[in-house]
């Protein structure tokens, strides 16, 4: 390490030289150092480097060298960079990550020095010698995989999409294909791409969604011949560091893992593939708040990459405003659709959680040995408790939300700090025992099945009990190897290649989400029945499924009902334009939180003021609306009060700009009240 005075004196008494460096800390802009004489021949911009920064020394990255002194910064007071954070450069960044982590910071609304993280190396610099890291489900999602030997006759759709990649590759400039087809094509246009790529010495990164599914993914990879590695957030720093080595020493054709992934060393770079594109895990619910699909599309442009963003349904975000002819989609074949049924809940006992036609479903397949999936998208036994006398329900004192009932632990629970209690014997507002549950849950739904199927294996899997990893892992065990007759779950279940396919499934409650206050409500829905109906058995095989409804007409059910996505895709087009929604109109969500109530709500009245006064004052804002503040949907959370403000603008306006230029103010004025300011561009959930 440099000893700093003496640096200090050596470079007044030379021409000095002086280096910008960001540090990942929540800043936007960059602090200036002195360079010391032994470092000026070797220091290059993206060298990571130990800098003094108050009374600590940290880690940064430098952005810029010049020879020329800041005029606004005395000299006297300027500290000299320390040393290289390591000798050998091992630990520099790209010059296409820094750009890309400075415009993901613009994009995004984020400092800069916040957005460095992103492009930094795992802490650890251990090596393991792992070549790929595997869990259980990996291994058995391989082994159930198509032999890459395997020989099929191709298709006109194989020949048009094998010419769209070669043409996209071979130009090498930015493209961007759009890919629509079931999880087993899919990944066979994946182990197709990937060759192509490889054979033109390029590299490949695969984003997907979920750590089981990045896995599977990759073992399919590694398994067809390419040199691959998975990298994802459940691993150590320890292998983490050891397969980020080993994509900086250019050891690995392909790289596959979850959104932070997409910020990884892989030079040079050919193909991003988007796994299940429409996946919300793949937003960054975090400073900054990014979009692992964008943020790709960024990188591609970039870099002169294909990306292609691929699902079995592509949102309407990525395709809504496509012509047709733009999207590669294959056709569902009739022959492998089961037979789907639309249950009217408006004409069956409300106290009845299946409906008799469905019963009738469950206890068929339960003789036929044949597997039933009962999907409903809440945990728990009930929403709510609620007085009968009084209609008071017990709620979270650190949250504003009602606390669920879970009969089988014999609490009720926050799901969102996850505070629990003992269940009251007595109403808290009038002292009334009777306390009776509201809503349906998970729970009541294996209980009803218990209850009419005694002979029946029951098996739940939700958000509860799948809370322990080991207790996941063997829930998964059991799944694959068929020791349950019956599955009861949330949208758990309905990951791609974790359940077998089953002869009966049923939605129990299918128009549940569609009340939820978000946009993308119907779109969800839609999306999750049409992935229960993929895991039931054709019809050919006598498989069922079975959509209970109070909205049997709705556009999503009738969509579904019909295998016609197409019914969907209009309806929801045409609600989302009327209404001023993505992708017709960006949207963007500022958050204001604080730990009180008077101070989040005047923090929030004068960025709506201050953010009016800037779009005005700016020709491109003249298109830009301003909603609220208003409360959050969910107004307070581990007792902090939420406030938040809705801008909507087209997607070319310069909404961010006005944006950023208030939010500097807005951070220096409350610092000292703990006020905190989040920016969310394209949001995913409404917070």
């Amino acid at each position: 390490m440099i000893d700093e005075p003496r640096a200090l004196e050596t470079l007044r008494a030379e021409a000095p030289l002086f280096a910008d460096v960001i540090v990942p800390r929540h800043f936007a802009g960059p602090f200036t150092y002195l360079i010391p004489t032994p470092l000026r021949p070797v220091l290059r911009i993206g060298h990571l480097v130990f800098v003094p920064f108050g009374r600590s020394l940290v880690q940064g990255a430098v952005i810029a060298l010049t020879a020329h002194h800041p005029p606004t910064l005395p000299l006297e007071r300027l500290k000299a960079i320390r040393t290289l954070a390591t000798p050998d450069g091992a630990s520099d960044i790209p010059p296409p990550l820094l750009r890309l982590s400075k415009a993901v910071a613009e994009a995004y609304v984020a400092p800069w020095g916040q957005c460095l993280r992103l492009v930094l190396p795992p802490k650890s610099r251990t090596v393991d010698s792992n070549r790929i890291i595997l869990t259980k489900e990996g291994q058995e999602a391989l082994k159930a995989k198509e032999p890459a030997s395997s020989q099929r006759q191709l298709t006109p759709l194989d020949h048009e999409w094998q010419a769209r990649v070669d043409q996209a590759l071979e130009a090498r400039r930015p493209a961007r294909l759009l890919m629509q087809a079931d999880p087993a094509e899919r990944l066979r246009w994946l182990r197709s791409a990937t060759a192509k790529t490889m054979q033109l010495g390029r590299k490949v990164l695969v984003i997907a969604g979920e750590t089981a599914r990045a896995e599977s993914l990759a073992a399919a990879l590694a398994d067809s011949g390419s040199v691959t590695a998975v990298l994802h957030s459940m691993m150590s720093d320890k292998k983490r560091a050891a397969v980020w080595d080993r994509i900086r020493r250019n050891d690995v054709s392909v790289v596959v893992g979850t959104r932070a992934a997409v910020f990884v060393p892989l030079h040079p770079l050919g193909l991003i593939w988007v796994d299940r594109e429409e996946d919300p895990a793949l937003k960054e619910p975090k400073e900054p708040r990014y979009h692992a699909r964008d943020v790709a599309w960024m990188r591609a442009n970039d870099e002169q990459a294909l990306l292609v963003l691929s699902s079995a349904h592509l949102s309407l975000e990525t395709c809504g405003l496509e012509p047709p002819a733009s999207v590669l989609k294959s056709s569902h074949r009739p022959e492998a659709l089961p037979q789907i049924e639309v249950v009217d809940l408006r004409r069956v006992d409300r106290s009845t959680l299946l409906s008799p036609r469905l019963q009738e479903a469950i206890g068929d397949a339960i003789t036929r040995r044949t597997g039933v999936l009962l999907f409903l998208n809440r945990k728990a036994y009930a929403g709510a408790l609620v007085c009968q006398d009084c209609g008071q329900i017990p709620r979270c004192t650190s949250c504003a939300v009602a606390l669920a009932f879970s009969r089988q632990k014999s609490l009720l629970f926050c799901h969102y700090c996850g505070a629990a209690g003992a269940i009251p014997d007595l109403c808290a507002a009038c002292g009334s025992a009777r306390l009776q549950p509201v809503g349906q849950g998970t729970e009541r739904v294996e209980e009803e099945v218990r209850r009419r199927f005694p002979s029946a294996r029951v098996l739940r899997v939700d958000g509860e009990s799948m809370r322990r990893p080991k207790e996941a892992e063997s829930i998964w065990t059991r799944i694959r190897r068929r020791e349950w007759d019956v599955l009861v779950g949330t949208q758990i279940l309905l990951r791609e290649d974790a359940v077998p396919p089953v002869g009966v499934a049923g939605a129990v409650q299918a128009d549940a989400g569609l009340s939820f206050p978000d946009f993308r409500a119907a779109e969800r829905t839609f999306h999750l029945l049409e992935d229960a109906a993929s895991l039931v058995q054709p019809m050919s095989n006598g498989g069922r499924f079975l959509i209970q409804s109070y909205l049997p007409t709705h556009y999503v059910i009738e969509a579904v009902a019909r295998q016609e996505e197409a019914i969907f895709t209009s309806e929801e087009l045409k609600h989302r334009k009327a209404l001023g929604f993505p992708p017709v109109i960006r949207m963007i969500v500022l958050h204001i939180s604080g730990a009180l109530e008077p101070i989040v709500e005047e923090a929030a009245q004068v960025w709506a003021a201050a953010l009016s006064r800037a779009a005005q004052a700016t020709p491109e804002c003249a298109d830009v609306t301003i909603f609220g503040p208003v409360q959050s949907p969910v107004a307070r959370i581990r007792k902090r009060y939420r406030r938040q403000i809705l801008i909507k603008s087209h997607p070319d306006s310069k909404a961010v700009q006005a944006i950023r230029s208030t939010l500097t103010d807005l951070e220096s004025a409350y610092a000292r009240r703990k006020v905190k300011f989040d920016v969310d561009v394209d949001p995913i959930d409404m917070w």
